[in-house]
């Protein structure tokens, strides 16, 4: 649900996709206390990131289908997108 709302910024809130992407992740981290922790890759924060196969500025309604997905790493480490326990671990955590 989390990536249909960036479409929704972009579509209608007039974001780009760029900032409909920092809205999503630093801006939510200010929002909820946790500026200067998590939000955004730099150094001393907590960062999970993904990577995509597609360009989500180029269409960022890829976000919403994990079969775009090339690579996750959460807490420190490679997700295993081929076993479903660390998938689901990690969608869980999106939730």
């Amino acid at each position: 649900m989390h990536a249909k709302e960036l479409e929704i910024f972009v579509k209608h809130g007039g974001y780009s996709p760029m900032e409909a992407i920092v809205a999503a992740t630093r801006d939510n981290a200010m929002a909820v206390g946790l500026d200067g922790q998590v939000g955004q890759v730099a150094a001393g924060q907590l960062a999970d990131v993904t990577v995509w196969d597609k360009d989500p500025i180029a269409d960022i309604a890829i976000l919403q289908d994990t079969k775009n997905l090339a690579c996750v790493i959460k807490d420190g480490r490679v997700v295993d997108l081929d076993r479903p326990d660390d998938m689901l671990t990690f969608q869980q955590a999106a939730e």
